[in-house]
């Protein structure tokens, strides 16, 4: 009978009692009631909606009868075979008379043990809630999907704790018919208590559960309720609600961010380049619960503040979720927030080395005795000797893990995963993410592989940052890796810089929208630079139009104001940066061939524009231009075969850019 059956469970974690409860919860179903389906509604917003938990569950659902259940109590599964039963004879069913509550003890002691039905409950841990009365419908009911879709599941309007069950049980009975009330116990775990009192939102959750009492009984005026906070729902779908796609490529990404809203961005887009036919989802380990909010990327529900070291449960978290969601992938692959990828072919890549190996990492080794990770790991041997063999072990470098469908499956198993997250959580090793997937995954039986370039190590590394001659000498080569790491999260960092301006149209594309004065619907027409962050405080870009140069500058107020077009007969992408003593430097080419250069002595009071000085490069392109950390300038130009570059000290500065000294 429980075939038929879709569990709906809404759950918004605390990374406290909550989510250990939680855990202890989804092997309860998995042990205890196999054959329902589960649907899981996981939210991050800052706040709490149970409404939307539920509704986003709801929509993963398959089956034709909804349990809808808090994720805090535990039933008999037979409560759910009688409700069944009589479910044709009402609206819904709440198939219990009686609450217990499971004390702080006893629920303590309960997590720790295999999840089972009846469940192994002392006397005194637990006691008689009052919470039942006429009416009641939260923690756990019956519904058939034609009916919760008719009432339109839960009202989203309803914000933190109250008033969301008891309104859905007036729409309910108004509009499908009684509730059924069968005897029974479910019993709710401890965590800490939330109410009206605590909720900011409870006033107007009172207000709102007042609109649907007095419209209970009255079918018109309930359905026109329903038909308003509807229509509110639609147009407040937002990209919390996102979800990831199955990808053409089987890839899918697991990048883990801190900080910095434009760098996120700039990853993302990133990605999405280079590798077009994968999906990515964002893992936000920083303070700032609103850091991806309106990225178009999902984000991870589980999603909390990690500690550098200490990040690896991030990569279970995520894998979790992806099953929950059903979702059909075959690589699982880490990304960090300081990595970039530089050219295309790597989901090529990797579809043609994962043909022979199941886990794939940069600088898989057995490692030498001095590794500093490998010696955080010995700190505590005693638990991982219980995970995997540590004669030997094997080291990695963590960006760009390679973990196929098949070992994400195994470590996800019900009887072993908690067991690994708790490993990982509990441990006092620093760096396990460079040891714990490729030993599990060798423990398991699984093929490994390391990254098979010479320049895939030299490419993806814990340190130095690359330089911008490194680079240029990495993009020089035909072996090169597709992916790099690391590159400084700074905007100004000429790496960064550089890697961003070898596909300018990406990267400037956010910059030719209708918002701003330089737009033109000729896209063709004009381009734009990339902006920069000048020592006046503010963010200045030049703008080609047509074969003029124009520079924009943008007020405190962030009203972008034009300056000035300080040239003419130019074509292409112009360059534009600002030196070590504070003027700007630009560089574009020239209609009647060879490249322009322009300075802006910001030292005199009006700002003069001095250019162009000259110069016969013909079929180059100039891709950047930057000031360098020890003091001098970089210009880095690119012809068909290769990229190159020019060093500038503070002679050679003036004699390539002009200026009335």
């Amino acid at each position: 009978m429980l075939d038929k059956v879709s569990i709906i469970i809404p759950f918004q974690s605390d990374s406290g009692p909550r989510a250990k409860a939680f855990e202890w919860i989804k092997q309860y179903y998995a042990r205890v009631m196999p054959e329902a389906e589960i649907c899981l509604g996981l939210m991050n917003d800052k706040e709490i909606n149970k409404s939307k938990a539920v509704n986003l569950a709801a929509k993963k659902a398959t089956r034709d009868i909804f349990v809808v259940a808090d994720a805090d109590v535990v039933y008999d599964p037979n409560l759910i075979e009688e409700a069944i039963k009589v479910l044709k004879k009402g609206g819904f069913v709440v198939p219990f008379t009686e609450v217990y509550n499971v004390e702080f003890d006893g629920t303590k002691r309960l997590l720790k043990t295999k999840p089972k039905w009846p469940l192994d409950l002392k006397s005194g841990e637990y006691y008689k809630s009052n919470w039942v009365y006429e009416g009641f419908a939260g923690k756990l009911f019956v519904i058939s999907r034609e009916n919760f879709e008719a009432v339109g599941g839960f009202d989203e309007r309803f914000i933190g704790w109250g008033g969301e069950d008891d309104a859905f049980s007036h729409a309910a009975r108004t509009i499908c018919g009684k509730l059924i009330n069968l005897e029974g116990k479910v019993f709710h775990l401890w965590h800490p208590a939330s109410s009206y009192k605590t909720n900011p939102n409870g006033k107007s959750n009172g207000k709102l559960l007042g609109r649907y009492e007095r419209a209970s009984g009255n079918k018109e005026k309930m359905k026109k309720l329903i038909d308003e906070r509807n229509s509110k729902q639609e147009q407040n779908q937002n990209y919390k609600n996102i979800l990831p796609e199955s990808p053409k490529s089987k890839i899918c990404f697991a990048i883990l961010v801190h900080k910095d809203r434009e760098l996120v961005k700039q990853l993302i887009d990133n990605v999405r380049y280079y590798c077009p036919n994968s999906t990515m989802v964002l893992y936000n380990g920083g303070n700032d619960p609103t850091l991806c909010e309106g990225l178009g990327v999902p984000v991870c529900p589980t999603s909390r503040k990690l500690e550098r070291g200490w990040t690896t449960i991030y990569f279970m978290e995520i894998m979790e979720w992806l099953e929950e969601l059903g979702i059909e992938y075959e690589y699982f692959i880490n990304v960090d927030s300081d990595a970039l990828f530089v050219k295309k072919g790597y989901e090529e890549f990797i579809q043609a080395q994962m043909k022979d190996a199941d886990y794939m990492a940069v600088k898989l080794r057995i490692p030498e005795e001095d590794w500093y990770i490998g010696n955080e790991l010995k700190k505590d041997r005693k638990r991982w000797k219980a995970i995997f063999n540590l004669k030997p072990f094997y080291g990695v470098f963590n960006v760009g893990q390679v973990i196929s469908r098949p070992v994400v499956k195994a470590l996800l198993d019900p009887e072993r995963k908690q067991k690994l997250k708790n490993a990982l959580i509990e441990t006092i090793s620093f760096g396990t993410d460079e040891v714990f997937y490729v030993n599990m995954a060798v423990e398991l039986g699984f093929r490994v592989k390391s990254y098979p370039n010479k320049m895939d190590e030299k490419m993806i590394r814990y340190r130095p940052y690359f330089t911008v001659k490194e680079m240029i000498s990495y993009l020089n080569r035909a072996e090169n890796s597709c992916l790099c790491h690391p590159v400084i999260r700074d905007q100004a960092d000429p790496v960064r810089k550089l890697i961003l301006n070898l596909e300018h149209e990406l990267n400037t594309k956010q910059y030719k929208s209708k918002e701003y004065p330089w737009y033109e619907d000729n896209s063709n027409n004009y381009s734009v630079s990339l902006p920069i962050k000048s020592k006046f405080g503010n963010s200045e870009i030049v703008v080609r139009s047509g074969s003029s140069l124009v520079h924009y500058y943008q007020d405190p107020n962030g009203k972008w104001n034009k300056s000035k077009t300080f040239a003419k007969g130019v074509i292409g992408n112009p360059i534009f940066f600002e030196n070590n003593s504070g003027q700007f430097g630009v560089i574009c080419k020239l209609k009647t061939g060879g490249i322009g250069f322009w300075l802006r002595d910001n030292n005199k009071d009006s700002f003069p524009w001095h250019g162009p000085t000259n110069y016969n490069l013909e079929n180059v392109d100039p891709i950047m231009a930057s000031k360098l950390p020890n003091g001098e300038h970089i210009i880095v130009f690119k012809d068909e075969k290769k990229i190159f570059y020019w060093e500038l000290d503070k002679d050679k500065w003036y004699k390539i850019f002009p200026t009335n000294k």
